[in-house]
């Protein structure tokens, strides 16, 4: 609830029950406190691949991911689980009966793709080197 006002922070205490605990330093540290993460996309486009699931990647979490209909073509698809492929009820028995071979075969899938090419490019070296070879190629 950091950076809303207020009157809006205590107003949304008192309906829903959050507790306000003050803001989140690190998200890449509170993700880390769990097994799997909810990766929903704010719209659902072709080629639109936001962070949210490498920061699943970089933590060492199991993305559940919605977004992108192409994901799979940019990702490996066994480095997540699609909330698109499976109800919600499928989901939660898949989450429920993965042991701890699957569930770090998945992470180390993750893991795999960012130190891919494609990968890479999502570091801040990758990033940066991208931009220098674009911007030397002109």
């Amino acid at each position: 609830m950091a950076g809303l006002p207020m009157e809006w922070a205590y107003r949304l205490q008192g309906n829903s029950g959050i507790r306000i605990h003050g803001g989140c330093h690190s998200k890449i540290q509170v993700l880390k406190e769990y097994q799997f993460a909810l990766c929903y996309e704010n719209c659902s486009f072709e080629d639109y691949i936001t962070e949210k699931i490498i920061d699943c990647f970089v933590a060492g979490v199991i993305p559940i991911y919605n977004g992108a209909p192409n994901v799979s073509h940019r990702i490996p698809a066994r480095a997540f689980l699609s909330a698109d492929d499976l109800s919600l009820d499928q989901l939660r028995c898949k989450m429920n009966a993965m042991d701890e071979v699957e569930s770090r075969s998945i992470i180390q899938y993750g893991r795999e793709y960012l130190n891919s090419e494609h990968g890479k490019l999502h570091s801040y070296e990758g990033f940066a080197e991208a931009v220098l070879n674009v911007a030397t190629s002109c």
